[in-house]
């Protein structure tokens, strides 16, 4: 139940159809199987660091895809930094181009699969279920987060879903991980060397002190900013360092409650470079 839509009333027509199709596996399910507990399915979008100009293809990786039938969702970027360019590398039977990919307008990817059965599919984690490529053509020091979620529906097409063969919902609050592409014309010139790109953030998960260490080539501005997953700013901390190896301690602020963000870094030479951070409280 793949689909095609490139107006507004055909994706009304298409969500018509999706609405019925569920009741129907719905009844079905309940009495095959009845509903049951089920872990929230997790799509991640991955990170890279590219020359303006060049191409740059992200994987998308699913975890805890269990006997799911059918899902839909969006993938979003800042057009100003990045356009779309293909899609490749697809990774679950049924999963084609054009059929399950739609950009409804510059910066939004609509993405939907269906199994067509009342039999779900099940894959290993960190799969990837398909490769999302595009032109970067932000200006230097730029960068854009490659968002997952439920932005560009219409009306009575839902959000972001994903129903396991039980008809459960199993998309959640943080079933979205944003990814990044960070724009540095230095790539073009030279091979980043590991420790110009890594940042190692610990304790993590941390309960509220966490250290941030990287490596800046030259001496200057540093900003330490934490998002959540779906890119927002939460907090930002910014100093001047030196160059060379770098450690920098923050306290985060209360209002950051326990849950999976971002820690991102961006040194006095324009690399950006982020990792996962697990808050508990």
């Amino acid at each position: 139940m793949n689909f095609i839509v490139t107006t507004q009333s055909e994706f009304m027509l298409y969500a018509m159809k999706k609405q019925f199709y569920f009741l129907l596996l719905m009844a079905v399910a309940m009495i095959q199987t009845g509903f049951s507990q089920s872990q929230p399915i997790v799509l991640t979008a991955g990170k890279d660091t590219v020359s303006s100009g060049s191409t740059v293809c992200i994987p998308v990786t699913v975890d805890e895809f269990t006997d799911i039938i059918d899902f839909q969702h969006s993938i979003t970027w800042d057009p100003q930094v990045l356009t779309f360019s293909n899609i490749q590398n697809l990774g679950l039977t049924g999963l084609s181009v054009p059929n399950s990919f739609n950009q409804t307008m510059p910066g939004r990817l609509l993405v939907g699969w269906s199994s067509g059965t009342t039999e779900g599919v099940s894959l290993n984690d960190q799969t990837i279920l398909f490769e999302v490529c595009f032109n970067a053509i932000g200006a230097d020091n730029t960068f854009s987060h490659i968002h997952i979620g439920g932005e560009g529906f219409p009306p009575s097409a839902g959000g972001a879903e994903a129903y396991n063969e039980n008809m459960v919902n199993v998309w959640g609050a943080e079933s979205g991980v944003a990814g990044l592409v960070a724009i540095s014309n230095s790539v073009a010139i030279q091979s980043p060397k590991e420790e110009d790109t890594s940042l190692r953030v610990f304790p993590n998960p941390t309960e509220g002190s966490v250290s941030a260490c990287f490596f800046q080539q030259q001496d200057g501005r540093v900003i330490l900013s934490v998002t959540d997953l779906m890119g927002r700013v939460l907090f930002e901390n910014e100093k001047w360092e030196q160059a060379g190896n770098v450690c920098e301690t923050l306290t985060l602020p209360s209002h950051l409650s326990a849950g999976n963000y971002l820690m991102i870094v961006q040194t006095a030479d324009g690399r950006l470079a982020s990792e996962t951070l697990s808050v508990q409280r």
